[in-house]
């Protein structure tokens, strides 16, 4: 492949648009970190996003950040590894509101 192909490449993978991971309580999503970027929503706010190629052979899928995944979005980069469990709802003990809860781990690109 050329230079300029790869270029190509790499700039459609940019500008993707994947599916987003909707997990219901126990769903696994395991894969390398293809895309990350930061996405402004319709009324002005702004979240991150990252694009997971499924280790499984599926097809990528968008996760969107949450409070629960902002420790690993810190941390995150293109090419690292990650694994996310969606636990379901849960009820926070001080604050008493539900939210999604999640198990994560990572692993760096060497």
């Amino acid at each position: 492949m050329s230079e300029i192909e790869e270029e190509l490449e790499r700039m459609a993978k940019e500008q993707a648009i994947y599916p987003d991971w909707e997990p219901k309580a126990g769903d696994v999503i395991a894969g390398e970190v293809i895309n990350r970027k930061t996405v402004e929503r319709a009324d002005g706010t702004t979240n991150e996003i990252i694009v997971v190629l499924p280790e499984d052979g599926g097809e990528p899928r968008t996760v969107w950040e949450s409070v629960v995944l902002k420790k690993l979005f810190a941390e995150v980069k293109i090419g690292d590894r990650i694994g996310i469990k969606y636990l379901g709802m849960q009820m926070g003990k001080k604050t008493k509101r539900e939210y999604k809860n999640y198990i994560w781990t990572l692993k760096k690109k060497e």
